[in-house]
């Protein structure tokens, strides 16, 4: 029982050498090894919060450093969305409209977790101005599986499905020269929700899709890296970092891809409807 107070007080004063002070011995040892796990499992939630509040500060600054006047900027885009339906120029007003959507969107209000329905209309907005720019090469289909309120009622990390949907329109199809389709399919069950996001463009290489799936593995090395898989993991290695900071290990984005037939992104969540 002494081992055990002395290593709550080093737990206490959050000593990294507290492990040192848990000699298994013969009586009492299954209490001091339980004690032990209890301890380890402690110490990686307290880790585990720690880096997450760091990325968080580090993102909210970044977003405080980006919102240089940001009223000043929606009122730029309302203005310029006015004079072109007062000109005429539907499709320009539109456009406009679908950036300050997306711009109010990313920067405005900032919260950790959203539902999946906010993703989904931010993505909608994406989508067109992706449409004009490639003259509706692109399609965007949307199949939620099951319970259509309680999947949109789901909560996921901000920003979340955007970076991934991008990612699928220059990696995958931007280059196909012909109609191209990006889909995003909902399955959810007891304990998770699960969102694949596909696309039927040009695929990518094995060695890619290695590099890509393994950085998805070793996320808390490459988070402070720069990205080696040719300009394509880096925004995917940081939703992954994300989701793998806020719910586990067990949680997070995987890759397949045959090159020449498409890609596929899988984000594995828990169902988190609060």
């Amino acid at each position: 029982m002494k081992k055990v107070e002395e290593t709550t007080e080093l737990l206490t004063r959050g000593d990294n050498n507290l492990f040192q002070a848990l000699e298994i011995e013969s009586n009492g040892a299954a209490l001091s090894m339980n004690f032990q796990e209890l301890v380890h499992l402690l110490k990686e939630s307290v880790d585990r919060e720690y880096t997450a509040d760091i990325l968080k500060k580090e993102a909210e600054l970044k977003a405080l450093q980006s919102q240089i006047n940001p009223h000043f900027l929606y009122n730029v885009l309302d203005g310029i969305r006015g004079h072109a339906m007062a000109e005429g120029v539907t499709e320009l007003a539109e456009m406009t409209e679908a950036l300050s959507k997306i711009f109010r969107y990313s920067v405005s209000h900032w919260e950790n977790e959203v539902c999946l329905e906010s993703e989904l209309v931010n993505i909608k907005s994406y989508f067109k101005i992706q449409q004009y720019r490639f003259n509706n090469r692109f399609e965007l289909r949307i199949d939620i599986e099951d319970d259509e309120d309680e999947t949109l009622a789901c909560r996921l990390p901000k920003l979340t499905l955007q970076p991934i949907v991008e990612n699928s329109i220059y990696h995958g199809l931007e280059t196909k020269l012909e109609k191209g389709l990006v889909s995003i399919r909902t399955r959810l069950t007891d304990e998770q929700l699960l969102i694949e996001i596909s696309d039927d463009g040009i695929g990518t290489s094995e060695e890619i899709l290695e590099k890509v799936n393994s950085s998805f593995r070793d996320w808390k090395t490459v988070k402070t890296e720069k990205s080696k898989t040719a300009g394509m993991g880096i925004a995917l290695t940081n939703v992954n970092s994300r989701i793998k900071m806020m719910y586990g290990e067990e949680f997070g984005l995987h890759m397949y891809s045959t090159e020449g037939f498409g890609a596929m992104i899988e984000i594995l969540l828990p169902r988190n409807e609060k």
